[in-house]
């Protein structure tokens, strides 16, 4: 899986909004608080930098990595997240991408969820 670089991102704000784009299914919120801030940034030496899963319900599902040369890279796909949200994210702190990750029959990203349970629902009604 290709990696994308976030070496020259600000990781509080950039969790900042991880946690407000993963707000699809909670709305209105209340900001991270310093505290949960603390707890998902993670400072060197750690391999993680940034370590997301579900926060106050919100499932944020986001990790950065820190290679051992200092730079730090998230993969080039958001589990349980649109490509939508992703580029937004990644456009919002003007990161280059490039491709994202092809969509694969165990991709995990909301659209493909979507689209398994809709064929599903239809395969299960014929």
């Amino acid at each position: 899986m290709a990696h994308i670089d976030i070496t020259n991102v600000d990781l509080v704000e950039f969790a900042k909004a991880v946690y407000e784009l993963s707000d699809h299914l909670i709305p209105d919120l209340d900001p991270l608080t310093e505290e949960e801030i603390e707890q998902v940034v993670i400072p060197a030496p750690s391999a993680f930098a940034l370590r997301m899963d579900s926060i106050r319900g919100v499932p944020c599902k986001m990790g950065a990595y820190r290679n051992p040369d200092g730079k730090i890279h998230i993969e080039n796909t958001w589990y349980d997240h649109t490509d939508e949200q992703f580029k937004a994210i990644l456009d919002r702190f003007n990161i280059e991408y490039g491709e994202l990750a092809p969509h694969r029959s165990t991709c995990n990203c909301l659209d493909c969820q979507w689209k398994r349970l809709k064929t599903k629902q239809i395969n299960s009604s014929t």
